[in-house]
């Protein structure tokens, strides 16, 4: 899978905003919450390793 640049932004940004509600409200991730940041995590990471081995 291929991110762009601004998808990896978008990504990582969403992810911001679950972790700052859930630390704001004082609330646990819910283990499918966190499910889904684990696998945007994992495919920006995934791009950004793809991106390196290019150069």
């Amino acid at each position: 899978m291929s991110m762009s640049t601004p998808e990896m932004i978008e990504t990582l940004d969403g992810i911001r905003e679950m972790l700052r509600r859930s630390t704001e409200d004082a609330l646990a991730l819910d283990s499918k919450l966190a499910y889904v940041i684990i696998a945007a995590v994992s495919a920006v990471k995934d791009e950004l390793d793809d991106r390196w081995e290019r150069e």
